[in-house]
């Protein structure tokens, strides 16, 4: 996935794209082409698997990003990386004991499935080099149909339907704050989470993204 990724960028270097990049990674089941820097940690098997899957995974990022500044993209494109819903417990002993052992909700209660912070609260980090500033954070709740309208407003294009989410462009560039409908009472299935917005990069003026990217994180 990462190489296609790759390739798809260097190919559309040239115009405007927008590109999702859904890994499955860390998600179970926990399998991996060796493990690494953790096969010598006194930890179980399913530990070092769980902990090599996220080394592979950070380092396929890492090389997306590494295209990007390569094709010369990197301040012309936003970049948001999330997950679709907090750590998983049940049904399966592999997954319990995973989570037990890196305290992957960390001080949160619950787990996937659970309307608790600790099933729908995740990191949303976001990466535009020439417009967000580095190392900021913003504790406003944003969900996954925040997405749509917030690319197609820096895109500068309005959104074709009604859908519940609201432009975060605000909250990115340091704004101020902006509204989203993240509701509770939204069937299970059907609720991204509440995210945390994390920035990276030099602050500048907006003026319009000329491609976006978004990666996409297994639980």
């Amino acid at each position: 996935m990462t190489d296609q990724s790759c390739d798809f960028i260097r190919r559309h270097s040239q115009k405007p794209f927008f590109l999702t990049v859904a890994y499955n990674a860390p998600h179970s089941p926990h399998i991996t082409p060796a493990e690494g820097d953790y096969a010598g940690e006194p930890w179980g098997a399913r530990e070092k698997a769980y902990a090599a899957m996220i080394e592979f995974l950070d380092a396929g990022v890492g090389s997306i990003l590494q295209t990007l500044e390569a094709s010369g993209l990197d301040n012309d494109t936003i970049v948001f990386v999330s997950s679709d819903h907090g750590p998983r417990s049940e049904p399966t002993a592999e997954q319990t004991e995973v989570v037990t052992f890196f305290n992957s909700h960390g001080p949160l209660r619950g787990y996937k499935r659970e309307l608790y912070e600790g099933g729908i609260r995740v990191p949303l980090i976001a990466r535009w080099p020439s417009r967000i500033a580095a190392g900021t954070t913003n504790e406003t709740p944003v969900y996954h149909p925040d997405l749509l309208p917030t690319v197609l407003g820096l895109a500068g294009r309005s959104v074709p339907v009604v859908t519940d989410g609201r432009d975060l462009t605000p909250v990115l560039l340091g704004q101020g704050g902006c509204r989203s409908d993240c509701s509770t009472e939204r069937h299970m299935s059907r609720l991204s989470g509440r995210r945390r917005v994390w920035g990276n990069g030099k602050s500048s003026g907006l003026e319009g993204s000329k491609n976006c990217l978004l990666i996409c994180l297994g639980e």
